[in-house]
């Protein structure tokens, strides 16, 4: 029965986990993490973006402010032509005001800064005589491409030792140049060159560009277009090497690649600078800024460095550990619902037990090892006759044990406090009246949660009527005992009388086998007919000795006809029907005798 309640108490353990409160707390907490894990992979890529576009935007800020720097420097060299005079400036001026500036400390990727004039055709011969005269004796003016209008000359440029091949280049022989210096012109403004390639650095197509500010005599920038060209007689200018332009810009390779684009002319797009190859580029992110007259498209795109480096937090790793904690905030509510169901099914158990225990015909008493009774059953009630009230509270040993008999009961507890198992014995209880009756008492120990006694529980049963049922068989048992030995002595006497008969009978032969042939009786009557002693055969011999083979052949054939049996064995066939539990009387020529053969069962 304790094992049915064990499995029912598992089975609706079982049945409490699938409770819908642990179902929708599963639900629930999965959702949530789904839900953050997916808001960490958004806003992830929000952040990623974020920190794309600053960056992008803080690059192309300093692209701008390095840009930007330049201007300075020209309208240092603008200063030093406009307050000399347009036709009194010389290259001794403008040489000792470079020697002003510290060109590559100030302005890094420029190559130096120069002063272009506008000269007329009509005007060409006179201004190539006055500027062999300025010093420049071998002066002439060079071309990029045909030009028969008019001329826009490098006259200066400082320091002129790695500029010497750009003195007397017509910026005007060639497209880019023309169209940058004339809008400079045209508008008041500094302007940008589209990407070129300097002739004084062949070395890096298309990744340099000249910035040109217009010069006007009267020192202020007109009012009109007209006017200003009209009055513009030159550009302060500068030739600018971008890689060493945006050498330094905070870029990790490693982290970001970084391009730059003019796209001034959509159809004819000139990238001027590279970064760099970065490996996985992801996040692209274009911007298009104005500077100084040409349209110029910054791209980044980062890599998995960039984003490793952002230290975001990562969407699977909050999902795994996040349904990591989902199931085991469900396992605690499975838990705590287990807990609940265990408990109810625990005071189930133990209004159960409280029933059984008492209910049972047996007694069933406990008691603190002090020997103090804690609890006493109907069943005790019963045997001993003292109601509840009257034992709970008492010493077992002054209540209900005997004097003669109180060491037997120190005894067993202390095996039991020892041993902490069961001991039974069948001794003597005293009742409430005084009289005292055998019992059978099992004494066990009360364990707690380490294991340790802190109590017996006793179990006794009367056993009163037993004892005096084991008295009347034990009387029987003596007259039957008595009987069997009279009955015994009769049968060893007859048998005695039955061997003498067989014995001392010398007409008839008589024959005994075991159930192997062997011959165990040997009459007077078989050794006068056959001529052997008993001492002979007597387990030595089997009846095949005394038959003829024919005889038995034939005997074998007459069983299978009559039965359908094939006897194999010789002796088998002569005690065939006597192991049937039958007799056979037959004739056999070859002894001149009847015999009656009979198996002999023990």
């Amino acid at each position: 029965m304790g094992q049915c309640m064990e499995t029912q108490v598992y089975k609706i353990s079982t049945q409490s986990i699938y409770n819908r409160w642990v179902i929708v707390t599963l639900l629930i907490t999965v959702s949530i993490v789904l839900g953050l894990s997916y808001k960490i992979h958004t806003d992830n890529k929000v952040r990623i973006n974020q920190a794309v576009f600053e960056t992008s935007k803080t690059l192309k800020q300093e692209v701008l402010t390095r840009i930007q720097l330049y201007q300075y420097g020209l309208r240092g060299a603008r200063g030093a032509v406009f307050t000399t005079g347009e036709n009194e400036i010389s290259r001794n001026i403008f040489t000792l005001y470079s020697l002003t500036r510290d060109v590559d400390d100030e302005f890094p990727g420029a190559r130096g800064f120069g002063f272009i004039r506008r000269v007329p055709q009509s005007e060409e011969d006179a201004f190539v005589e006055s500027a062999r005269q300025d010093g420049w004796p071998d002066f002439s003016i060079k071309t990029l491409a045909p030009n028969f209008n008019e001329r826009y000359v490098i006259q200066y440029i400082e320091p002129v030792d790695r500029n010497r091949q750009a003195v007397g280049l017509d910026i005007a022989s060639e497209k880019n140049r023309r169209e940058a210096a004339a809008s400079s012109l045209y508008t008041g403004e500094v302007r940008l060159t589209g990407p070129i390639t300097l002739v004084q650095a062949s070395g890096k197509p298309q990744q340099s560009f000249l910035i040109l500010m217009p010069i006007y005599r009267g020192g202020s920038t007109p009012l009109t277009q007209a006017e200003r060209i009209q009055k513009g007689f030159g550009w302060s200018y500068a030739p600018l090497l971008m890689e060493e332009v945006l050498n330094g810009l905070p870029i990790d390779p490693e982290q970001i690649h970084y391009e730059l684009v003019d796209i001034t002319d959509l159809d004819n797009p000139v990238l001027f600078y590279d970064s760099g190859t970065s490996g996985i580029k992801q996040f692209k992110k274009e911007q298009t800024t104005l500077v100084y007259g040409r349209h110029w498209q910054s791209s980044l795109s980062i890599t998995p460095a960039f984003i490793e480096a952002l230290r975001l937090p990562d969407p699977i790793a909050f999902l795994v550990v996040g349904l990591l904690i989902s199931g085991l905030l469900t396992i605690i509510v499975m838990a705590i619902r287990l807990n609940i169901v265990r408990r109810r099914e625990v005071m189930a158990h133990q209004a159960r037990i409280t029933a059984v225990v008492e209910s049972s015909a047996d007694g069933i008493i406990s008691k603190n090892l002090d020997g103090i009774i804690v609890s006493w059953n109907q069943g005790a009630e019963r045997i001993f006759g003292f109601t509840k009230e009257e034992a709970i509270g008492h010493d077992v040993n002054e209540l209900l044990v005997p004097q003669d008999l109180k060491h037997e009961e120190a005894t067993i507890i202390t095996k039991v406090k020892k041993d902490k198992s069961s001991h039974s014995v069948e001794t003597r209880r005293r009742t409430k009246y005084g009289t005292e009756i055998p019992v059978s008492l099992t004494l066990s120990p009360i364990l707690d949660a380490n294991n340790n006694v802190f109590g017996v529980s006793n179990t006794v049963r009367d056993i009163s009527e037993r004892k005096k049922a084991e008295a009347r068989i034990f009387e029987l048992n003596t007259n039957l005992e008595n009987q069997v030995k009279a009955r015994t002595a009769e049968i060893q006497e007859l048998n005695l009388m039955l061997n003498d008969v067989l014995s001392a009978s010398s007409e008839v032969s008589i024959i005994a086998t075991d159930l192997n042939g062997v011959i165990k009786l040997f009459n007077k009557g078989a050794e006068r007919m056959l001529g052997y002693s008993a001492e002979e055969v007597v387990g030595r011999m089997t009846p095949l000795g005394f038959h003829d083979v024919t005889e038995i052949e034939q005997h074998r054939r007459e069983i299978l006809n009559a039965t359908g049996v094939t006897v194999v064995e010789s002796l088998g066939v002569l005690v065939y029907r006597a192991l049937q539990g039958d007799f056979e009387s037959k004739e056999y020529g070859l002894i001149f005798i009847r015999m009656a053969v009979r198996a002999q069962c023990r």
